[in-house]
């Protein structure tokens, strides 16, 4: 299927588009179905390294929901993630079929003088009889579908894991005021949530470099990431561990030493671990 679809809109690029405007709307097409196939093969080829990740996220799950003092905070972030994900599914799987009438609509009032398709894809037959300009038009609107499809299946998957991160850190960063530095579970989990970002980030990192390249060159996307990481460096620094037992000493030095190690910046890490690293959580 992937294979197909790119080879028919190379096609139509070089041969079936006569004017500027048909290529830049085959050119267009093409450059969303790249990243796309792109991601299910990814998918694919990392499906084992995938239900390892989904098992642990699960298995740790199991284990916030049955303190009461966190199971709210990973509800309330999980609440929020299904409701994204709803609006995006409905979105994205009702859009080829919308485009679809509206396509066949148009075409209709304009007595089919020239025959549009949902997408700009080569078609290997003459579509000059109405059956077969539908046949052709059904086929581009599967393609669209395929690729709706393919694309909700990596977007729910990215809202859950971004979701189930943010609540089990901010329950972390709650149990961190509530308990103190002396809790030794928050230094376990806060490893463990290193691990999960990072075998997330090495997973999907091409994927998800790809897809936020544009906004990460925006002034104000930089700017942000920038500050999160000064704050985020700043906020390691502002603990009185120096004052605390070796113990508890020792455990404050390794999470921070932890956090803000030279690492490879990306847009998840830093807007993950600033849940749990803010001014005021170290004073």
């Amino acid at each position: 299927m992937i294979s197909e679809t790119i080879f028919i809109l190379v096609l139509e690029i070089f041969l079936g588009a006569k004017n500027l405007l048909g290529r830049v709307e085959a050119l267009s097409v093409f450059s969303i179905f790249i990243p796309v196939n792109s991601k299910v093969i990814n998918m694919v080829n990392r499906q084992r390294d995938i239900r390892n990740l989904l098992e642990r996220l699960d298995e740790h799950r199991s284990e916030v929901i049955q303190d009461i003092d966190s199971r709210d905070y990973l509800l309330e972030a999980e609440r929020v993630g299904r409701k994204y994900t709803t609006i995006l599914a409905l979105m994205f799987m009702t859009s080829p079929i919308l485009t679809f009438i509206s396509t066949s609509t148009s075409n209709y009032f304009h007595d089919y003088e020239e025959k549009r398709l949902t997408f700009r894809i080569f078609i290997p037959w003459s579509m000059a009889e109405y059956r077969f300009y539908l046949a052709g038009n059904i086929l581009a609107s599967l393609i669209f579908l395929a690729a709706s499809t393919m694309f909700v299946a990596f977007a729910t998957l990215n809202f859950t894991f971004t979701y189930q991160m943010k609540g089990y850190l901010n329950a972390l960063q709650n149990n961190f005021n509530r308990k103190g530095p002396k809790d030794q579970s928050i230094y376990k989990n806060h490893q463990l949530y290193i691990a999960l970002i990072n075998d997330f980030n090495d997973i999907f990192s091409g994927q998800i470099y790809i897809d936020i390249l544009v906004s990460s060159m925006m002034p104000c996307g930089f700017a942000y990431a920038l500050l999160q990481m000064e704050k985020l460096h700043e906020s390691s620094y502002m603990s009185d561990w120096y004052e605390e037992e070796p113990k508890v000493r020792r455990n404050l030095l390794i999470l921070m030493t932890t956090t803000v190690k030279p690492a490879i910046p990306n847009y998840r890490f830093t807007n993950n671990i600033q849940f749990l690293h803010d001014d005021n959580k170290f004073r």
